[in-house]
């Protein structure tokens, strides 16, 4: 969870919890296409993580999410985006009751995929996340074994029709906070991360601008574009 300057918000980057405030077939290579093609700024092109949608299925005993992202290999602070994979990556969250075996998988591709969720130390859920080659839909239809209980879940895109473009947000940025910016595109290498984050049907995203000594993180408004808070470690 972090803080931001500017307005009382507290977030947790990863996921749905937050207080006080045309999905195209897609891969690895067309995502990166898409960057170079419609936004050829280092802001974009030097991207580490895109997570680019945010997909939630909620029944009675439990509430799964699912994040697919373009992320890279050797997922490090260091300010130089590496070569990168395409992830689904997934929380269970229990509702009023102990889940101690808990899979996934599903059709993607003509290939199965499975993945069995583990332990987040320190949280009430469970993680897990699996690589595939592309991703393209804006629900995701898979089965979940539960201490061996099947159930068959559709997963759907948080996304609405406000919601602006990722190239919007850094765009925004770009255009509205450029002396900041600037100030820290100077002092050395940088790579961006960029999160959809959804609360209560709004949308927001994520930005961060990381090197190797410091972060400079934003929050955007998902449907204005407006930064709503500013945060420099």
């Amino acid at each position: 969870m972090s803080e931001f300057e500017g307005k009382n918000i507290h977030i947790f980057y990863g996921g749905i919890m937050m207080k006080n405030a045309m999905l195209a077939p897609i891969s690895v290579l067309t995502a990166f296409c898409l960057v170079a093609c419609s936004a050829k700024t280092a802001e974009i092109e030097n991207v580490s993580q895109l997570r680019y949608d945010l997909l939630t299925y909620e029944a009675d005993k439990f509430t799964v999410v699912c994040y697919p992202e373009i992320r890279e290999k050797n997922f490090l602070s260091d300010g130089i985006a590496g070569e990168k994979d395409l992830l689904l990556g997934f929380r269970f969250y229990p509702t009023n009751t102990v889940a101690e075996c808990v899979s996934v998988s599903l059709e993607a591709d003509g290939g199965t995929y499975t993945a069995e969720f583990g332990e987040k130390s320190g949280s009430d859920y469970k993680i897990c996340e699996m690589q595939i080659p592309t991703f393209n839909k804006s629900d995701l239809k898979c089965m979940l074994s539960v201490d061996g209980e099947l159930y068959s879940v559709c997963l759907s895109s948080v996304k609405n029709a406000d919601t602006i473009t990722y190239i919007r947000a850094v765009n925004g940025i770009i255009e509205t906070d450029a002396e900041r910016l600037s100030a820290f595109k100077k002092t050395e290498p940088y790579e961006t991360r960029i999160r959809l984050i959804e609360n209560n049907g709004y949308n927001f995203w994520y930005v961060g601008f990381i090197n190797s000594a410091k972060t400079l993180s934003y929050l955007i408004d998902g449907a204005t574009g407006e930064i709503l808070a500013v945060k420099e470690n």
